[in-house]
């Protein structure tokens, strides 16, 4: 005979087989740690780690104290406050670790702790078609000596990427597009520009003379330049993924280490 389940125990069943997937059983052991890697994460992972996209930018439902669905502080990020309940892991304050959620932007920005780093790898390419500008020659030759470090020495790297950036800087016209190159100024004047656009400056000859001519290279078009780069040139340049450098989603951290804090009767401090 067929056993009979109703709604309720089968929405039960379903949430524990999709709790064991998802979290990490606690298997009691010690171990030790053998390192760790920072690094930056990519789109891909942040939306796979989160557990909802945030597309609301209320964070109350009106005079009350519930979340607004979708908001900063959705409930499936972690209970907010003491004596709410997690939507995620169904825990109370005390219990619940938290959980991320995701932003997308409409625009992608530079990311600011490694705008220099943008810098130097627009140096190294085409602005155009995002060649690396060395000629074959000094490719080989840059790639035998990436392959000398056999110890991976980040001293010898370093001082390498310096040759490199070097070269390509005076390097005024690209060896496969041929179109001409310059330096890359960044937006120094604080403006909403200053981490959505840098400037090209390329010297050209116009009427006899030589004179500077300033492009803009903003956000979505670096983004295009990087995702061209070649990837045997990216691992020239000794970088990993060149596109993560440029933000095109944000991570929204649990709601578990930014509580609410209740002020007074009608009102709350948000962080």
């Amino acid at each position: 005979m067929n056993q009979v389940i109703d709604a309720e125990q089968l929405k039960n069943a379903i949430y524990e087989y999709v709790k064991k997937k998802r979290f990490v059983r606690d298997l009691k052991k010690n171990c030790e740690i053998k390192s760790i890697n920072f690094g930056i994460m990519s789109k891909e992972d942040i939306i796979k780690y989160s557990e909802v996209k945030i597309i609301n930018r209320e964070m109350y439902k009106n005079n009350s104290t519930n979340p607004y669905p979708y908001g900063v502080l959705d409930l499936r990020l972690g209970a907010h406050k003491s004596g709410s309940i997690c939507e995620t892991c169904k825990k109370p304050f005390i219990n619940c670790l938290g959980h991320f959620g995701y932003i997308e932007l409409n625009y992608p920005v530079f990311h600011v702790g490694y705008y220099k780093y943008i810098i130097y790898i627009l140096n190294c390419i085409c602005k155009t078609c995002s060649y690396l500008l060395l000629s074959n020659e000094k490719i080989e030759l840059f790639t035998y000596l990436k392959k000398k470090n056999c110890n991976n020495n980040a001293l010898y790297k370093k001082q390498l990427f310096k040759k490199l950036l070097a070269q390509c800087k005076k390097t005024n016209k690209c060896y496969k597009c041929h179109a001409p190159q310059g330096i890359i100024k960044k937006i120094v004047k604080p403006s909403l520009d200053q981490f959505m656009k840098l400037k090209h400056a390329i010297k050209v000859k116009e009427n006899g003379k030589m004179v500077i001519i300033e492009e803009d290279l903003n956000s979505i078009y670096v983004l295009k330049l990087f995702k061209n780069i070649n990837p045997y040139h990216i691992k020239l340049l000794n970088i990993e993924n060149p596109e993560k450098l440029i933000i095109t989603t944000l991570l929204v951290p649990p709601n578990t280490i930014r509580p609410s804090v209740i002020i007074d009767e009608h009102g709350t401090a948000e962080d």
